[in-house]
């Protein structure tokens, strides 16, 4: 007990003299915990308090340096632990890259996301602020919009609102693939179109989960006026 409570009184201590000083203080630690990956660690002191940054310095020419994307196991629908992530993935670092909206039974995330060259979410709004790293490993950061229409074989046309997104706009309609997950959670506002090689296979308009399959799509409407 004695070993946990004296380091305690000690940065109280610390912490209290440093601020009667008001002079600036900073610590840099680094190591390289890989081939072409480096771990900072900087502690620094000044007026606003104490900050804490971690920064992963990753050298994107070397070919045993690679940055990926990583979603939940049972798909982006689903929250996760990063550490679990990582741990699962044999990751040298990871860091959380998103919001989500915890509005409805299932959640989903609010940027942009590509996986293997495939959108696994579109943007939340008209244009979204994002980070992405080319297969050139060019460095991108810029604003992302999307567009969308669902036309059907008689030539009729609606505007597709978002991928892999729950539609919370009344009138709207989202596509869900199956980086979703294998379930969809329908409110009382809400209809489905299942949809397999291009062909509706079955309408569900019953609240509650409803499943498709891994090469399926869902059509997924929100009718409130």
């Amino acid at each position: 007990m004695k070993k946990i409570i004296c380091p305690i009184f000690l940065l109280v201590f610390l912490s209290s003299f440093v601020t009667a000083q008001a002079a600036d203080w900073s610590k840099e630690y680094s190591e390289e915990i890989e081939d072409g990956v480096v771990y900072k660690y900087y502690l620094k002191y000044d007026s606003t308090g104490f900050s804490k940054l971690h920064v992963v310095e990753c050298d994107l020419d070397n070919t045993k340096v690679d940055i990926e994307v990583l979603t939940a196991e049972n798909g982006s629908s689903y929250l996760e632990n990063t550490k679990v992530m990582a741990e699962k993935n044999g990751t040298l670092a990871a860091i959380n890259g998103d919001f989500f909206n915890m509005s409805s039974k299932r959640t989903n995330m609010l940027g942009v996301v590509y996986q293997d060259g495939e959108m696994v979410s579109s943007p939340s709004k008209d244009v979204w602020a994002t980070f992405g790293i080319t297969d050139a490993g060019t460095v991108i950061m810029d604003y992302f919009g999307f567009s969308g229409k669902i036309i059907s074989p008689q030539g009729y046309e609606t505007e597709l609102y978002q991928i892999n997104k729950v539609p919370v706009t009344g009138g709207s309609v989202s596509m869900l693939t199956s980086k979703w997950g294998k379930t969809a959670y329908l409110e009382d506002n809400m209809q489905a179109l299942l949809i397999k090689d291009g062909h509706v296979t079955a309408k569900v308009s019953q609240k509650g989960d409803v499943e498709f399959g891994d090469n399926d799509r869902m059509l997924l409407a929100n009718y409130t006026v």
